[in-house]
This record gives C-alpha cells, structure tokens and sequence, in this order.
C-alpha cells in the first residue's frame, strides 16, 4: 500500500470516529494518529472538521429515515421549549436549551466538539446568571 493511501485510510478511520465521538484518544487508537497529530494539526484544518460534520450528517441519516427526522426533530424542540420555559429549571439547563435552540435555528453556533478550545477553570467568585423573559427568549429564538 503506498504512503497516500495509508494517510487516506488513517484520515478516513479518524473522520468517522470523531464523527461517532469527540474523544480524541479513541479516534488515535482506531487511526493509528497520535491523539497530539489530531488535536494539534487535523483539528485546527477546517477542511478536516467539515469531513467530520459531513460524516455526522451520513450517520444521521443512516440512522433514521427522513419521515422520522422530522419527528425526532420536533420532539427534541418541543423537549427544548419546555426545558427553556420551566421555571423550576436549573439556570444552566434553561441556558443551555436555548443555546440548543438557537443553534437548531442557526443563530448560535456552539465551540463544543472536535477542535473547541478547553473550557476555563471556573473563577472562585460566580458570575451573575442570566434571566430570560419570555419575551426576551422569543426575540432571541427570532
């Protein structure tokens, strides 16, 4: 097998299984890339990251039909809607179903996954959280 084709093939094996999950270390082991080679180059290649969002689509769309798409889509909105508007809800979870939202609409585009930048340590003083109306929420959601 020429040098190409083995790149090709340990590319190939480290898309799909970033695709199926963003654990770095389990895509080294089934690429043969070190999982630095991954998080320091093929990471940071644009080209790389959109070979894994395409290779999410593919899977998606292996998994469930288009009829069922739809369905599962709508019931993972109207789950996220009542998260959002739940009053009883933890702060965070009602943020992060509007982000969720947001995302599904377009208007948010989340830095989690293959290639995001490492969370910071949270400081030793909270930050003030975030209270959504639900007019401001509907402004947001457009």
């Amino acid at each position: 097998m020429a040098r190409g084709d083995i790149d090709a093939d340990r590319r190939r094996k480290a898309v799909d299984a970033l695709a199926r999950d963003p654990n770095v270390t389990a895509a080294a082991r089934t690429s043969g890339y070190s999982r630095c080679y991954i998080q320091g180059k093929l990471l940071k290649k644009p080209e790389f990251v959109a070979q894994i969002e395409a290779r999410r689509q593919e899977l998606a769309d292996e998994a469930a039909p288009e009829g069922q798409q739809s369905r599962i889509v709508a019931d993972s909105v109207a789950t996220l809607e009542a998260i959002r508007d739940d009053p009883e809800a933890k702060d965070a979870d009602r943020i992060n179903a509007a982000k969720a939202l947001l995302a599904r609409f377009g208007k948010f585009k989340s830095k989690a996954g293959p290639g995001a930048p490492k969370a910071e340590p949270m400081a030793t003083t909270p930050k003030p959280v975030l209270k959504f109306t639900s007019d401001e929420a509907s402004r947001l959601l457009g």
